[in-house]
């Protein structure tokens, strides 16, 4: 359901309450180019995980790398419409899982961010960009769909946008608080308020 503030926040995973799955480092080098919004589906072979600490509650979301996560079945029937809108879903294998699990790939990539006022973490030697300190966004180029990247952090960072959508079956962070999943924690980086407006 729509608000009176637009906001938009940074999912991360839950990484001390909840299973960790780990992969060789070959394999993290492979796939952190991958999930630049580049489909993948039609080439797509099943990779491998293990657990590293399985006593603890199998979550619904594993983080697999920044800004990319690892989804339950469960998760994808709560969320189809903001999953198939946004991205495709990669099957993966979990040792000694028996659960469906797949990494979700966004594809949506939106250039909403306001760059000229967006504050950054910079190199103090280099005067390089390390980094967003403050994100400022173009509240008209923000996408149609929840789950989004920008291309600044096309590969370290997913965002969700909340808010402003009339179903709230397209409002991801709603659907995952109301659908009770498991995994995540959201930081808010952004925030519009339209209620002194008009």
């Amino acid at each position: 359901m729509a608000t009176d503030k637009t906001k938009i926040y940074r999912p991360v995973a839950l990484v001390d309450d909840y299973q960790l799955l780990k992969f060789s480092d070959e394999l993290a080098v492979e796939l952190w180019r991958k999930f630049d919004t580049t489909k993948h589906q039609e080439t797509w072979m099943p990779v491998e995980f293990w657990v590293l600490n399985p006593l603890l509650p199998r979550p619904d979301f594993f983080g697999l790398l920044d800004g990319v996560f690892v989804i339950s079945e469960r998760a994808v029937e709560s969320l189809k419409s903001i999953v198939y809108y946004s991205g495709e879903l990669l099957p993966v294998n979990i040792e000694d899982c028996e659960e469906d699990y797949f990494i979700w790939n966004i594809l949506e990539c939106v250039n909403c961010l306001d760059k000229g006022r967006t504050t950054w973490r910079v190199d103090g030697k280099t005067n390089q960009k390390l980094g967003i300190e403050e994100y400022i966004f173009v509240e008209e180029r923000l996408p149609g769909c929840s789950a989004f990247k920008i291309p600044e952090t096309v590969l370290t960072e997913m965002l969700i946008l909340s808010g402003v959508f009339s179903d709230e079956d397209m409002d991801f962070k709603m659907k995952y608080e109301l659908s009770g999943l498991t995994g995540l924690h959201f930081v808010p980086i952004w925030e519009q308020d339209h209620s002194q407006s008009s």
